[in-house]
């Protein structure tokens, strides 16, 4: 028996056990078999092979009659077979997406293929294509990040709200509703947002609060206060404080008399909720309650 004819027995199912034993000991029954099984192990959905091989060879060519020999068929089958297995492995595993998440009140630090390092905030997600990365070093972010971006090719963060590109540099990426803004530790970032385009250098800031876009020079800390379990705010709006405070500490905090637009300009510790409420409470002459359900209420102190 042919070698064709042996592979289109062994994709029928249809080998006698002599058959089997002697197409079994052969180096192209090793390969094929690696092949299957390694797709197997991948849990790729199955594909209807034999509907598809019929439906391809069903088609008659308009050009004319074409005669050829018995044993192209079971090439066909073949090519055909090999065409689908490999455009699974790539849909499945080439151009699949690897995404990293936080839940509220966890970071997570990780590296990615170039090595570059990156500690994702609270409530936070970063995808990238690991197979491509030597092509394109880009990330997608929603929420926030500190990356240590080895230095190589351009590296780009999309977001929602801009693009940050840099070559190798340390700085920081917040991505919150209604809320966007970088900060550069080392080395130089190219930020994109709002029509503008801006570079900035260790301790500048770009942010875009409501559509306005403010910068600053001389930013206090040289690194996130964050990875070191404490978050800060430079002249933000009372609820951006808030919504950062229940990403920490997984509450919901109820404030409805309290002016949730006036600027709070402080810090509070992400491992102690009491001594946190003190500090964003105490500043805007408030008073808390904790109550049941992880829920908080904050009001105007009379006094």
């Amino acid at each position: 028996m042919e070698q064709e004819e042996y592979i289109q027995k062994w994709i029928e199912g249809t080998l006698t056990e002599e058959e089997r034993k002697i197409f079994e000991k052969t180096d192209t029954y090793r390969s094929y078999r690696k092949l299957s099984d390694s797709l197997n192990a991948f849990k790729a959905p199955e594909y209807p092979v034999e509907d598809e091989w019929g439906r391809i060879y069903s088609k008659k060519p308009t050009l004319g009659k074409v005669v050829s020999p018995n044993w192209f068929q079971p090439v066909y089958r073949v090519a055909a077979v090999l065409v689908i297995l490999f455009g699974i492995y790539y849909f499945f595993f080439y151009d699949s997406i690897t995404t990293v998440r936080t839940p509220r009140a966890e970071n997570k630090e990780f590296r990615l293929p170039d090595s570059s390092s990156v500690i994702l905030n609270a409530q936070s997600n970063l995808s990238y294509y690991k197979m491509k990365w030597d092509e394109k070093r880009e990330v997608k972010l929603d929420g926030e990040a500190f990356f240590s971006v080895t230095k190589g090719s351009i590296f780009d963060v999309q977001t929602s709200s801009g693009i940050i590109r840099v070559l190798g540099t340390r700085f920081n990426v917040k991505n919150r509703p209604d809320y966007f803004e970088v900060i550069c530790y080392e080395g130089s970032v190219e930020v994109e947002s709002e029509g503008e385009i801006a570079r900035l250098l260790p301790r500048q800031m770009f942010r875009v609060l409501n559509g306005k876009i403010v910068k600053a020079d001389d930013i206090p800390d040289h690194t996130p206060t964050w990875i070191m379990d404490e978050s800060s705010f430079q002249s933000v709006p009372f609820y951006q404080v808030i919504r950062e405070f229940e990403r920490q500490y997984e509450v919901s905090i109820v404030a409805e008399d309290v002016d949730l637009d006036q600027l709070y300009t402080g810090r509070f510790i992400n491992s102690d909720i009491d001594l946190a409420l003190q500090s964003i409470t105490f500043p805007l002459n408030l008073r808390y309650q904790i109550e049941k359900d992880k829920k908080i209420v904050l009001s105007v102190d009379p006094d």
